[in-house]
């Protein structure tokens, strides 16, 4: 029940961002495409030449759209 409370207010908050969607079998975002969008910001502890650091994506555009929506942070290092 949970997961299905989460997700119906996540499509409440991503209203505008799916209204300019297309419809039907033109349709490009779908929540699990949203989630697979998301997943790509990554943040890994990266060595190179005995040097450690970490790296995180940066977000692009229509990440940066969908957290705007969603009203939650960009992630940091």
């Amino acid at each position: 029940m949970l997961a299905y409370h989460l997700e119906w207010h996540m499509v409440q908050r991503l209203r505008p961002f799916f209204a300019k969607n297309g419809e039907g079998a033109h349709r490009r975002w779908t929540v699990k495409g949203v989630i697979d969008r998301l997943a790509q910001i990554q943040s890994n502890r990266v060595t190179l030449q005995g040097i450690e650091f970490d790296q995180t994506t940066e977000a692009g555009d229509e990440q940066k759209e969908i957290l705007t929506l969603l009203k939650t942070a960009e992630p940091t290092a």
